[in-house]
């Protein structure tokens, strides 16, 4: 029995279509966990350092990064690390450029280790430096947050930033992680095209054998 060649081309059109896409656009996110400490100086041995953390920007400060109450884990102090007072000047990140369209996720978490006011930040996703909110959240208190932005255009510069969004309070800021997603280009005009082609070269075939 000989191979139907139509539909041959129909199941390889499909899973040529349909194959998940990988993805080129992936950003680069530095130290997000704040344990490379390479850089720093000691504050208090132990306890606390002072620079801007590894892979980061903001303000130069003593005690801008510590332990948790003592421990091993190595966090960003928001109150020491950014600014807005006397202008916005947030710890901030450049990821780099979307390479396809795609969704941006950013989670990260929110500690309150060395101030007994309650902690506030505020955190973003921006495109082109400070040029567009793509998403934000403010006064946030402790806990674990995502930030998604949606449908970004390739092309664009992606930046994220935390802050402290009240004053006397000393929010620690830990864990972030970035997840790209690109978003699948539109195949439905393509796969009709590639389903009806051979079904109408069939029928024209039949019609003058």
């Amino acid at each position: 029995m000989k191979p139907n060649r139509s539909a041959l081309s129909i199941t390889l059109a499909l899973g040529c279509l349909l194959a998940p896409a990988t993805s080129t656009a992936a950003l680069v996110l530095i130290n997000g966990n704040f344990q490379d400490t390479t850089g720093l100086g000691v504050t208090s041995p132990n306890t606390w350092l002072n620079g801007i953390p590894t892979g980061w920007s903001g303000v130069t400060n003593s005690y801008t990064v510590g332990t948790n109450n003592g421990g091993t884990n190595w966090i960003a102090n928001l109150d020491q690390v950014s600014s807005t007072s006397g202008g916005f000047r947030p710890l901030y990140q450049d990821l780099g450029t979307l390479d396809e369209t795609s969704t941006i996720s950013m989670t990260f978490t929110v500690l309150q280790p060395w101030n007994a006011n309650l902690a506030r930040a505020g955190a973003a996703i921006w495109s082109n430096a400070f040029t567009t909110t793509l998403d934000t959240l403010s006064d946030l208190t402790p806990g674990t947050y995502t930030l998604t932005a949606e449908n970004v255009a390739a092309g664009t510069a992606i930046r994220i930033g935390f802050w402290r969004s009240r004053l006397n309070n000393a929010p620690g800021i830990d864990d972030v992680s970035i997840t790209v997603t690109p978003v699948p280009e539109p195949q439905l005009p393509l796969l009709v095209t590639f389903l009806t082609a051979p079904m109408l070269l069939l029928r024209k075939r039949r019609r003058f054998a």
